[in-house]
């Protein structure tokens, strides 16, 4: 009797053995069906976690023919369970503010963003929370932020979709020499954005897609059309393809959010003419030297220490004890040196 069941035991484990072995490839599961799974999870974990606990679900599956197949689809609509999941690098945590959670696809989780954190991988899902921002340097170059109440996943090294939010990227960061390597794409329900050497901001609200460029151009494309946003200008996309056109200044309060998440920058042997770039393209402002001299001092004047303060309250600081002074007229910050200043009655 026993020697029977132990015969019926390695039959039923060769067939087992066997049916793995003919499965073929699996496929990808349906967006739909992966984001329902994620948004699922982020739903359970808000729910038991009062104090941001987290607790894995486990799922006991009977070992029959017929499970094989359903699950090798589990498996592969959630993408979580695989151990040699190759989790690329594509972007370095700069600056966080505020509650920022995250999906680890490895572990089918959503977890808080530590400060320890420094670096995003791909299939991660990133939500910023009320009042929270978020400030990365991609690794394919430029310097992608966060807005609050937003959430975007990573994709692919030149690709990410933004489900909710706002973004700002400047392909041509201050805080890197590096060049990009290559053209981001945003993803998102109404098209898709692709930047052409530029500032620019891309924001999902009242069932549409605007992107603002602040410098540059942007490609913008969907099912029925597409188009190019130029520097100054906001594109509006409806859910129905129907585009709207407007003006948008490159200092209006509009792009003041990304200038609170500015990651610290190093002051240590740059020139306050440095520091004043820094300070023209994070604010959009032109800097213009009311005299050669002015110009000259700027480029002259060495500084230490850093930056951690929103570019325009840096700029009020730094000249309470400079040789210099400024005036802001329209777009243009004004330096001129402090002599010449007082002798106008400035």
């Amino acid at each position: 009797m026993n020697k029977r069941n132990k015969n019926q035991t390695q039959s039923v484990d060769e067939t087992f053995s066997s049916l793995l072995g003919q499965a073929s490839p699996r496929r990808k599961a349906p967006e739909r069906d992966e984001w329902e799974i994620r948004e699922a999870a982020l739903a359970e974990w808000k729910r038991i976690t009062g104090k941001r606990r987290e607790r894995r679900v486990l799922v006991s599956l009977a070992v029959a023919a017929t499970v094989v197949v359903v699950l090798a689809s589990l498996i592969n609509i959630s993408r979580f369970a695989e151990t040699d999941m190759d989790l690329q690098p594509f972007a370095n945590v700069e600056r966080q503010i505020g509650e920022i959670i995250i999906f680890e696809p490895a572990t089918d989780t959503w977890r808080e963003l530590a400060e320890s954190d420094v670096v995003l991988s791909s299939g991660q899902i990133i939500e910023t929370g009320s009042g929270a921002r978020l400030a990365v340097s991609w690794n394919a170059g430029g310097l992608l932020r966060m807005d609050e109440k937003t959430r975007v996943s990573l994709i692919a090294y030149d690709q990410i979709h933004l489900f909710s939010g706002r973004l700002h990227y400047d392909s041509k960061s201050l805080y890197s020499d590096r060049q990009p390597l290559v053209n981001l794409l945003i993803e998102t329900p109404y098209g898709t954005v692709r930047h052409m050497g530029t500032q620019f901001m891309a924001e999902l609200a009242d069932g549409a897609l605007a992107v603002s460029v602040r410098e540059g151009e942007v490609a913008i494309s969907g099912a029925s059309m597409e188009t190019l946003a130029l520097a100054g200008e906001q594109v509006i996309i409806s859910e129905s393809g129907i585009e709207v056109r407007q003006s948008i200044l490159p200092y209006s309060d509009e792009w003041k959010w990304a200038q609170e998440i500015a990651p610290v920058y190093e002051l240590d042997g740059r020139s306050m003419d440095e520091f004043l770039q820094w300070i023209s393209r994070e604010s959009g402002f032109v800097v213009e030297y009311e005299t050669e001299s002015a110009k000259s001092l700027a480029e002259e004047t060495i500084l230490h220490g850093k930056i951690d303060l929103p570019p325009m309250k840096a700029l009020e600081i730094m000249f309470q004890t400079a040789d210099l002074v400024y005036e802001l007229h329209g777009g243009i910050i004004l330096v001129s040196t402090r002599q010449r200043s007082q002798a106008f009655g400035g």
